[in-house]
């Protein structure tokens, strides 16, 4: 899997490269990098995916990769971006041993996904651009640990396989970003999936959002 993230990384970093060669001298395409944080969790539209008493939490993670801007006009860009994206969430429930006995389901659950944002970007104002349009997240893989308590003792919880999980995650991203000295900028981005992580349960509806502030550097 990570050799399959660099191939990636490596293809698509040359193919923006060798755009942004080709059109630099007409000011139409630039690449950049852009690296920084993100805090993610669950949006759920049932009132608990294991049953009633869910409780979902946030976590943190890493957000990192390259994009590219090429100028429509004087106020529309076409803004692809290439991101290793670690999403995921803390996911508390009750497990009911007996009508008399119950056991607390404790889980720290982490996504590492490769997403593709295509965006549309509007510049009102110089150094300032609103930004929305779909993404593809691809999952490179998953890790969820925890602790089961009750019924007489603990027991961890942890599993890394990724069967039962969807490969690819259709979803939506807002953002806004503005940039200093025309090629230093900050961004904050709203991202979220249409599709739950998950695949052929249709108790689950568990389904990544959350919020990624980063900085880029325009070549």
């Amino acid at each position: 899997m990570k050799t399959f993230l660099l191939s990636c990384i490596l293809a698509c970093s040359a193919i923006l490269f060798h755009i942004n060669h080709s059109y630099a001298q007409n000011a139409k395409v630039h690449l950049g990098i852009k690296s920084g944080a993100d805090i993610m969790s669950f949006a759920t539209t049932k009132s608990g995916s294991h049953g009633p008493g869910d409780t979902y939490g946030y976590r943190a993670g890493f957000q990192g990769g390259i994009y590219g801007i090429i100028h429509l006009d004087s106020k529309f860009e076409f803004i692809p971006q290439l991101l290793y994206t670690q999403k995921g969430a803390t996911l508390s429930y009750p497990v009911y041993l007996s009508p008399t006995q119950i056991a607390n389901v404790n889980l720290k659950i982490r996504y590492n996904y490769l997403d593709v944002p295509l965006l549309i970007g509007y510049k009102p104002l110089a150094g300032l651009t609103f930004m929305a349009g779909p993404q593809v997240a691809f999952l490179l893989s998953q890790k969820t640990e925890g602790t089961l308590a009750g019924g007489g003792g603990n027991q961890n919880i942890s599993y890394t396989t990724t069967n039962g999980y969807r490969k690819q995650v259709i979803g939506g991203n807002l953002g806004v970003g503005y940039s200093f000295f025309k090629n230093i900028g900050i961004n904050l981005h709203y991202t979220f999936d249409f599709q739950h992580a998950e695949q052929g349960s249709i108790d689950n509806e568990e389904k990544s959002a959350g919020f990624a502030l980063s900085a880029s550097y325009l070549f």
